[in-house]
């Protein structure tokens, strides 16, 4: 589901329109669960920021590549729904609303390389050259692959979709959880954005399987030619 920033200029309207589009469809049939986020896992590869942990001084810019973490704003239950586990503190849930202090859920690798030898729960950190909000770990969660099958995780932050106040924060994934056919499914979830907003547009509907189809396409077709000229070597 694509949300255009233009369309939802006050983050209350932005807020209401995702709370209302996951009442709606977290009740049809078939579905178990379903969240928000900026960026699905393996469906864009990249999305990331800078981040300085608070009473640390910046490196030169020279410097910066290895604080770059994907950024990712979800509702909440959205961790829970993909089964990411829980190291330590809690999970995005409901406290952390607009109006309530910044928090974060961290990955284990971005845990490693702020916090090495000490505790991340209650470290504060900045996103990106410019930002002034401040957002505190209040868990950490375990890595996760999201840009490739075969690329090694990278730092990741989840801040809450309630608080997502930088543009490039701002959630246009629904994900889907269901026990039943996904492709029947897509009908009932595109009904139920258009009942909360007629014009907007859902487009890029697929299924888990085809994202992970397609991520392995070039490795299947590696093996397809390798199988083949073991073959042509075989008869010769």
């Amino acid at each position: 589901t694509v949300l255009p920033a233009s369309r939802y200029p006050n983050p209350s309207d932005r807020d209401a329109f995702y709370q209302r589009v996951l009442e709606r469809v977290r009740v049809l049939p078939g579905v178990e669960s379903a969240g928000y986020a900026n960026l699905a896992p393996l469906v864009f590869k990249g999305g990331g920021s800078v981040t300085f942990v608070e009473g640390r001084p910046r490196p030169p810019p020279g410097e910066m590549a290895h604080l770059i973490a994907n950024n990712r704003a979800v509702s909440p239950g959205y961790l829970e729904m993909l089964g990411v586990p829980l190291s330590s503190g809690r999970f995005i849930d409901e406290r952390d609303t607009r109006s309530a202090p910044g928090a974060a859920v961290i990955n284990q690798t971005t845990a490693r390389i702020h916090w090495p030898d000490e505790d991340p729960l209650g470290q504060r950190f900045r996103f990106g050259m410019g930002g002034d909000a401040l957002f505190t770990v209040v868990g950490v969660v375990a890595d996760m692959r999201q840009s490739g099958l075969d690329v090694p995780a990278a730092p990741e932050v989840y801040v809450p979709l309630d608080q997502a106040i930088y543009p490039f924060l701002w959630p246009n994934n629904l994900v889907v959880c269901s026990d039943g056919d996904s492709h029947a499914l897509a009908a009932g979830v595109r009904g139920a954005v258009w009942e909360v907003d007629p014009s907007q547009p859902v487009s890029d509907v697929r299924a888990m399987s085809q994202v992970l189809d397609f991520e392995l396409a070039n490795r299947n077709t590696q093996l397809t030619l390798i199988g083949a000229f073991a073959l042509l070597a075989l008869e010769l």
